[in-house]
């Protein structure tokens, strides 16, 4: 049962994905056709690049344990993009830049393999994804709860307990990303902290917009609660995640919006 609700939470999640990924498109332009895919974990949507016609390369530092054999992307030490400068017309992200530690240098990077009047498109999580995923975490105290109970009836540990962390981990909400911690959160989360940080690397910020999505780090009533419906809770509780559309210097026109 535990196994089939991971599952569950797994097609929840890709379905998620896979709305945001249409969403943040909607900012590439028709010939913007080369595409860096930063952290792309399993390599399903730089599969679903690929079948939007784009020429796609996809990194992250380490082989997702669940990446298929025919998986497209490729490992790198991190630091320094494994590409030439000014070869990317698109660089896109999903969840990525919250999670890296280096980010001053890692924007130089990006800075580097991005052509001149190219995109860069960040999904990152909102001020709202973490209030409720840290006012739902009871849910993953009774997920771990019966991991740890099937676990003691002989039918193996399925991992909602992880090596990182004691029960002190799971009682009390972690953070998500590399700074501060689960209240802290509610700021570097913010329209207005990411905007300061792009603003000091280097960006223009083209546009700053919500996806139309409410949803938790815990994936309560996930498969069960459809995207139409999580429409509706996104103007009413918040939307989860945020797009930003980035470019360099003062090459495009801002086209500053609210969310």
């Amino acid at each position: 049962m535990i196994a089939r609700g991971a599952a569950a939470r797994t097609r929840f999640l890709r379905a998620i994905r896979t709305g945001e990924l249409r969403f943040a498109l909607r900012a590439v332009r028709d010939d913007d056709r080369v595409i860096l895919e930063v952290g792309g974990g399993q390599g399903w949507q730089a599969k679903q690049l690929e079948r939007c016609g784009f020429d796609v390369r996809s990194i992250d530092v380490a082989r997702h344990p669940d990446a298929s054999a025919d998986s497209p992307v490729m490992l790198y030490d991190g630091h320094r993009i494994p590409f030439a400068d000014s070869c990317f017309d698109v660089i896109f992200s999903s969840n990525v830049l919250e999670h890296i530690a280096h980010l001053e240098a890692f924007e130089r990077e990006l800075h580097r393999v991005l052509k001149p009047g190219g995109l860069v498109i960040h999904v990152l999580p909102t001020p709202s994804w973490r209030l409720w995923t840290s006012l739902t975490h009871p849910v993953r105290v009774l997920r771990a709860v019966a991991a740890r109970l099937n676990r003691a009836g002989g039918a193996g540990a399925n991992g909602a307990v992880s090596a990182r962390g004691s029960w002190r981990y799971v009682l009390w909400p972690n953070r998500h990303g590399e700074r501060g911690n689960s209240l802290s959160e509610l700021y570097w989360f913010s329209r207005q902290a990411w905007r300061r940080h792009f603003t000091d690397a280097g960006w223009q910020v083209l546009s700053v917009r919500p996806c139309p999505y409410f949803y938790t780090g815990q994936s309560v009533l996930g498969p069960i609660v459809g995207l139409r419906a999580r429409r509706g809770l996104a103007r009413v509780l918040g939307a989860a995640t945020r797009v930003f559309v980035l470019a360099t210097g003062n090459t495009h026109e801002p086209v500053e919006r609210s969310g």
